[in-house]
């Protein structure tokens, strides 16, 4: 009996049997996801640098986390640096050597509050006590000129612009003021403030490096970041122009300058007259005479120095008392010395005599960091610990986005921008790849904007006076981006925006009925990709209605339109539970309807080929959460959902799901009166999910640590598997519950590092496998279990794993220096993968380094522009170059990534490939074409999403037709018919379920009715076939009366849900199984009498490794059995097989695990590069 066999009927087996809980499951099995994925770098899409683009006005910003610990609690220990191209944000740093960023030009991101205020007050608030920033509002007092001679006062709304909080992971937004009716934490604290996303802030009485309050702010699930650290930085000052009105003797106008003209009438040098008088005086003393002109005599002076304030998070904590604690200098209050997690982990950050972050430091492993440029503060590189590099280069940057170039022109009141100033920015990736990312000044607006421009002198059209409110901004736009590298066909995305702006016709006053109105107006973007394809982006460019929200995204071919979203928000709030704000903005230069006003999503539609699909928020809850939502489209198909929250206010743990179910249906019938609840969740006081149901079966039961990690999971028979001794959020113990052959419960269990990977890990039986890691954490060995040693690793009977992942500096298979490869050797067994600069496979090639040429298989993969798989290659030999042209698999794909033409290479008429191709209809079809000719056409169901995985009909080539009857609400089959051409055949099959929505009972034209019952765990417990047509009704699943059919097969489970007793109505083939303390088959036992009489048992044996060794039969008459065993070469392929009667039987298997030979019946066998027999010996000789 060959191994496979039996792997195939274990299968067969254990598909029978449902899996154990879950969650239990999932955790066990991190163990190996975790060590799987580190064996095999993960690829990246074309998103590998980092870059987020708003694609309203192309403002783009780079993010790159560099270090990510992993912590007990989940909580971010990380540090992440962000590049923002925009005029208004970069550069805007007085003295960028002190006052920039710790990157040099990119910024450390952190948790912060910052604001711009007065550098002679500082961080104060109008209000008798100015340092209650936090608990007596935020905006300012006004502040007098700085220049002593202009007695003004400045409005805190001319130099301050709000506070922000922003929040790595999380999002930034403006510190918005609390009304008194919003809902917040019930935990006895004062909450003041809010921003979006229902962040609720409250007050810290004291700061750590300072005076006055500091800030918490709570994130709607639980977590609590303290800001009571202040730093500040100085930035540009704000600067005014004051203009006076003279009059000069147009007779002399021609003597007209500034040494022959001054003003007057007291010191001609001091333009400002403390009598509130200004003229002009002749230098010469000369009087003025004749008719007079004005003229407007302006000067510009610094009237506030203006710094940044900041008050940084010091501590984040989680609901269960984790926190992560942030430590500056005093010295340097902006710098950031460490991070610390409370399990210890911890990033220390080392600096340069410049100033700027030197290195990074975590568990012993080192990112270092160089700068460049004029001034040597521009970040040039970045060096990770496997000495792969990020690099920089900024182009004009520099200079297009300095403060001195971004003044807006305005000429007749239309505002121009000088020059359109362009920069690439230039970066490559540590995986080779480069990016070249090129912007634009460019000028963006508002239509509508509040406010005017006014023209003080028709004859200096460049003269103009502005409101506080300006209709257009100037930014550095992106307009394309090129990715190049080994292994890469240059690929380029170009970005056109077709902006607009406008005043408001009607001032300061939203009013749609002015006949020039131009409400609801609307911007849009394109972007085209490397295939041609364009997308198309409609934005809201109304100030007052829609500004910035997604209208429209249209997907563009051939410059035809071949799909559209289009997207619906709530015009008011009028008649909501939620309110129409979700706080007071104190910035009266902000757009309050993108920093306060409650517009949420109502309405998205997709349309194609024809066909709409939507989905139409029905109802909402008083936090603008969608509670009853309606999915349905063209074709008829309709499916309501109905959700409801549970919101822990003591916690602030918002919007976690307690149930959602469908209204009037029911799990067989379209409509009926009740509700289908599709899952409902019960949580503890931690606001942590402790029972989860699924159509009303209890899927788990959950307990947690005090620290809220998990630490136990129950299945629906109260199956407990406990977690234990957690590391870096990995439990290190998994104990599963009593079964037979472990009647305390058996355990696996891992040794974790301080940076969270796995270093080995230990089976049931004490089995070890041991782990090897780079300094990225990708495997470099595997070493297995020791066979004569429980709990130890070594060689000593397996041969270990080594593997290196690394950058190649020279050229291989048409690959240039600089891409990635990974060498995995076990003994002569060599598997080279050759990565892209995407690190996507282009060249896998395995072999026997003992015979390369003869058993190198090589198959070469190719992506299309869009980085879809679009080539496979047949296995092949003698690969030169991974450009060759070789035989294989090709397909195609159209604007919407659907596939739409496969290739297969003919063995036969290598100018004839195999083709097959699919037509997407209207209606929700597609006609598939094969390669003889003859097609297939498939409709479809589906509700607010054009998917195509729920066939509903299906036309055959033949003229056969398969109607496939599904639930309308739920997708799954009632009913299967299948019809001749003619209609002359048809036969139904029938499927009912029960109120779990577990099928239930099957009725089939061949075999009659079988009817299901199920355990709590979901497990099969019985079933009944064969039963007559009284049984055939499809409405009730009529279990009580198959149970008593006499024709029931019975099973029961052990605790771990394997399949322990199988029995059949007359005792004939009764089963009952055993297993290992590892969960393998330890015995089968089939009884072919109810006595038990003419039992027949097969018995399993393993290695450490769970490789089977040895099967023995036995039966009444033959108690020893006959036995086949198994050995194993170093490698674990299988070398040997010897039989009852003594024979033997050879394999001599190769590296790659082909047997060369079987005893002396047959030699020499040699093997195709895609595994299959290609030759071999006879015993006798024969080829």
């Amino acid at each position: 009996m060959k191994p496979r066999r039996l792997l195939v009927h274990a299968a067969l087996v254990l598909s029978v049997v449902q899996a154990q809980a879950q969650t239990a499951t999932s955790v066990r099995d991190e163990y190996a996801n975790a060590v799987s994925a580190a064996q095999s770098p993960t690829a990246f899409g074309p998103d590998l640098f980092g870059e987020s683009v708003n694609l309203k006005d192309g403002v783009t910003v780079f993010s790159t986390t560099d270090v990510a610990g992993r912590t007990q609690s989940g909580l971010p220990l990380a540090v992440t640096r962000t590049l923002g191209v925009n005029a208004a944000d970069t550069d805007k740093y007085v003295n960028p050597e002190v006052d920039g960023e710790l990157f040099g030009n990119w910024k450390l991101d952190v948790p912060v509050i910052h604001g711009t205020f007065d550098e002679r007050t500082g961080w104060v608030v109008a209000s008798n006590t100015p340092a209650s920033r936090c608990s007596s509002g935020y905006t300012p007092p006004g502040v007098p000129s700085a220049f002593s001679n202009w007695q003004i006062t400045y409005l805190p709304e001319q130099y301050w612009h709000g506070n922000e909080i922003s929040i790595p992971g999380h999002g930034k937004y403006p510190l918005l003021a609390l009304p008194a009716d919003r809902p917040r934490p019930d935990d006895g604290q004062t909450y003041v403030g809010t921003t979006r996303g229902d962040w609720r802030v409250s007050c810290v009485p004291t700061l750590k490096n300072g005076s006055g309050e500091g800030f918490k702010v709570s994130l709607p699930d639980g977590t609590k970041y303290t800001f009571d650290w202040m730093s500040s930085r100085k930035v540009a000052a704000l600067k005014d122009k004051h203009c006076k009105v003279a009059y000069y003797n147009e007779y002399n106008v021609a003597n007209w300058s500034w040494s022959y003209w001054t003003f007057g009438p007291n010191d001609p040098s001091d333009p400002n007259d403390p009598n509130g008088h200004w003229r002009l005086n002749r230098m010469d003393g000369g009087a003025l005479s004749g008719g007079s002109r004005e003229v407007n005599f302006c000067r510009e002076e610094i009237v506030v120095n203006r710094r940044e304030y900041s008050l940084h998070a010091t501590k984040v904590e989680d609901r269960f008392g984790n926190t992560v604690t942030y430590d500056y200098d005093p010295a340097n209050p902006r710098r950031l010395r460490a991070i610390t997690a409370s399990d210890g982990n911890a990033i220390t950050l080392a600096y340069g005599t410049n100033g700027k972050v030197s290195s990074v430091v975590h568990n012993g492993r080192t990112w270092r960091y160089e700068y460049g440029g004029t001034d040597g503060t521009a970040l040039t590189s970045v060096t990770l610990p496997d000495n792969s590099r990020w690099t920089f280069q900024y182009g004009d940057l520099y200079t297009m986005l300095h403060p001195d170039n971004q003044h807006i022109l305005w000429a007749d009141c239309e505002p121009h921008v000088p020059g359109q100033a362009t920069a690439d920015v230039t970066i490559g990736h540590p995986t080779g790849a480069v990016g070249v990312f090129s912007f634009r000044s460019m000028m963006h607006g508002t239509d509508r904007t509040p406010g005017g421009c006014y023209q003080p002198d028709p004859d200096k059209p460049q003269v103009a006076e502005l409101s506080e409110l300006v209709m257009v901004y100037k930014t550095a736009s992106l307009t394309s981006k090129q990715i190049s590298g080994p292994g890469l066909s240059p690929s380029s995305w170009t970005y056109a925006y077709f902006p607009k702006w406008s005043w408001n016709a009607t001032g300061y006053v939203d009013d749609c009925s002015f006949a020039a109105a131009n409400c609801d107006s609307t911007v849009t973007t394109e972007v085209t990709a490397p295939d041609g394809t364009v997308t198309r982006s409609t934005f809201g460019n109304d100030y007052w209605h829609n500004a910035g929200q997604l209208l429209k995204v249209e997907t563009l071919s051939g410059g035809s339109v071949v799909q559209s979203v289009t997207n619906t928000y709530l015009a008011s709030a009028t008649g909501q539970p939620f309110p129409d704000a979700v706080g007071i903005d104190p910035n009266v230069r902000n757009n309050r309807l993108v920093t306060e006003k409650n517009r949420p999503l109502s309405a998205s539609v997709i349309s194609r080929d024809g066909d709409q699909f939507s989905r139409s928020v029905q109802s909402f809850d008083a936090y603008a959460r969608p509670v009853r939502v309606v999915k349905s489209n063209s074709l008829g198909y309709s499916h309501e959902d109905v959700t409801e929250y549970y919101d822990n206010l003591p916690l602030w743990v918002l919007g976690q799901v307690r149930r959602q179910y469908v209204p009037s249906t029911d799990v067989n019938a379209s409509n009926s009166a009740g509700s289908v609840i599709v899952s409902e969740t019960e949580f503890n006081a931690q606001a942590l999910p402790v029972k989860n149901y699924a159509f009303g079966r209890l899927q788990q039961a959950l307990t947690y640590t005090a620290a809220g990690l998990l630490a136990t999971v129950a299945d629906g028979n109260g199956n407990v598997t406990t977690l234990l001794d957690h590391y870096r959020g990995l439990p290190r113990i998994v104990v599963f519950p009593a079964t037979p052959e472990s009647p305390s419960g058996s355990s696996v269990s891992a040794e974790i590092d301080a940076n969270g990977w796995i270093r080995a890990v230990s089976d049931e039986t004490g089995a070890k496998t041991c782990y090897s890691y780079d300094a990225m954490g990708r495997t470099t060995g595997i070493v297995y279990p020791s066979e004569t040693q429980n709990g130890v690793c070594d060689a000593s009977r397996w041969t270990p794993v080594t593997q290196a992942i690394e950058q190649i500096p020279v050229e291989e298979h048409g690959l240039a220096a600089g891409h990635w490869r990974v060498q995995r050797t076990e003994g002569n067994h060599h598997v080279n993968t050759y990565l892209d600069a995407q690190w996507r496979p282009v060249l896998e090639e395995s072999l026997d380094a003992t015979d390369p040429v003869g058993t190198v298989s090589q198959t070469v993969k190719r992506y299309d522009a869009m980085g879809r798989l679009d080539f496979t290659s047949f296995a092949q030999r003698g690969v030169g170059s991974y450009l060759d042209a070789l035989p294989g698999n090709r397909t195609r794909f159209d604007a919407l990534g659907r596939t739409i033409r496969t290739e297969s290479d003919n063995e036969l008429d290598a100018s004839q490939p195999l083709v097959t191709t699919t037509q997407y209809l209207g209606g929700l079809r597609t006609r598939t074409t094969d390669a003889r000719g003859t097609t297939t056409l498939t409709a479809y169901l589906a509700w607010d999403e054009p998917l195509y995985d729920l066939p509903v009909s299906i036309q055959m080539p033949e003229g056969k037709t398969i109607a496939i009857d599904r639930h309308p609400k739920f997708g799954w089959p009632r009913a299967l018919t299948q019809r001749s051409a003619d209609d002359a055949l048809h036969e139904t099959r029938r499927y009912v379920y029960d109120g779990n929505a577990q099928l239930c009972k099957t009725i089939e034209p061949e075999t009659g009715v079988t009817v299901m019952g199920y355990d709590a765990a979901g497990n099969l417990n019985w079933s009944a076939s064969g039963l007559p047509a009284a049984f055939a009704d499809s409405t009730t699943c009529q279990q009580a009366e198959a149970w008593n059919a006499g024709r029931r097969v019975v099973r029961s489970y052990d605790a771990r849900n394997r399949l322990l007793t199988l029995a059949f109505p007359d005792g004939q083939g009764d089963q009952t199984w055993t297993y290992t303390p590892a969960g393998l088959p330890a015995r089968a036992t089939a009884s072919n009498a109810s006595n038990g009489a003419g039992a027949v048992s097969t018995t399993y044996a393993y290695n450490r490794r769970g490789l089977l060794v040895a099967e023995t039969l036995a039966w009444n008459g033959n108690p020893a059995g006959w036995t086949i065993g198994y050995d194993y070469d170093a490698l674990g392929h299988l070398a040997s097989q010897s039989y009852p009667t003594g024979l033997s039987i050879a394999y001599a298997p190769n590296a790659l695990g082909q047997p060369t030979r079987a005893g002396s019946f047959a030699s020499d066998a040699r093997y195709y590069p895609n595994g299959a027999l290609q030759q071999f010996n006879y015993g006798n000789g024969l080829v």
